[in-house]
């Protein structure tokens, strides 16, 4: 097969440009700091790096969920500790209040101040849910035609029960439970609301009526039904530390977890930073290796286009 001098010069021309495609390609690797510039580069580590790449987002999405949901059980556990701060109050003036050496003014200052703690604890009741701003929940009314006349009433609505299970995912989703994500704490167990079946719109929150009780005793300066309720705050304050407690294990199961994530994603991003990230050391040993190829590329094409002018001269 006789190779005629274009198809000669036509390959010097190509091998010329495939060089030059290379310097450049390594040039590109080494400012960007991306071994991957290009889809048509390395497709299969391309596909690859998408994939870590979505992973590493949802990581950080459920990490950011989570992040959120401390913030409001942090939220709803200094609800808890006013709450429990003014029980603990409450019972100090119940005990000061079953003393028989109070002059007659003092009973009714300190049905006075039970009075405003009770607006203090529904106030806090308002915002058991974490929320950011307080919410319509709780509120006190008074009837004469009911019994007790006077009680604190529960706006909300009850939350909904069963219902078909949702669809179970796998990874992290499989963890992160309604319960840790979305619950805070059972503010009608807590606080004991129930309905009336006669009249539903009737919702009485059980655990304030000691509150009320308490106060009325003290107006009246009955000593021995404030010793007989004083138990009563006790058992109280115990269900609010008690709920506490839970709230605290589930931030620590939360916190847990977003550290466990935070250690997922760390890795992925270093698989990724491997897989994608240009090798400077590496890239500067190929640079000095394509850039010495084209140099001698370009010299022996020059050699041999100077003998084609002399051939041709002749």
């Amino acid at each position: 097969m006789r190779i005629s001098d274009n198809m000669f010069y036509d390959q010097l021309l190509r091998g010329l440009q495939k060089r030059s495609h290379g310097v450049i390609r390594v040039h590109e690797q080494i400012s960007s700091g991306n071994r991957i510039n290009r889809l048509s580069d390395e497709p299969q580590t391309l596909g690859r790096l998408f994939q870590l790449e979505a992973m590493i987002d949802q990581s950080g999405l459920y990490r950011r969920t989570i992040e959120s949901q401390i913030n409001r059980l942090n939220r709803v556990d200094h609800v808890l500790g006013q709450i429990g701060d003014a029980y603990q109050r409450v019972r100090e003036l119940a005990v000061q209040g079953a003393s028989d050496t109070l002059s007659k003014e003092d009973p009714t200052m300190l049905a006075r101040e039970v009075d405003r703690l009770i607006d203090l604890v529904v106030a806090a009741a308002n915002s058991i849910r974490g929320e950011v701003a307080p919410e319509a929940l709780f509120e006190r009314r008074v009837d004469p035609a009911k019994n007790p006349p006077e009680w604190v009433h529960y706006v909300g609505e009850f939350p909904a029960t069963g219902g078909e299970p949702g669809p179970v995912t796998g990874g992290w989703a499989s963890l992160l439970t309604a319960e840790l994500l979305v619950e805070t704490v059972d503010h009608i167990e807590l606080f004991a609301v129930v309905e009336d079946p006669a009249d539903p719109r009737y919702r009485h929150a059980l655990f304030f009526d000691r509150l009320f009780e308490l106060r009325d005793c003290m107006q009246a300066g009955d000593t021995q039904g404030l010793r007989d309720i004083l138990g009563g705050i006790d058992e109280d304050l115990k269900k609010v530390v008690g709920f506490r407690a839970e709230l605290g294990a589930k931030t620590n199961q939360l916190e847990m977890l977003a550290d466990q994530i935070s250690f997922h994603a760390a890795q992925l991003t270093e698989l990724k930073s491997i897989l994608g990230d240009t090798d400077l050391a590496k890239a500067s040993i190929e640079l000095g290796r394509e850039e010495l190829v084209y140099k001698s590329l370009l010299a022996a094409t020059t050699r041999l286009l100077e003998v084609g002018l002399l051939h041709f001269l002749r």
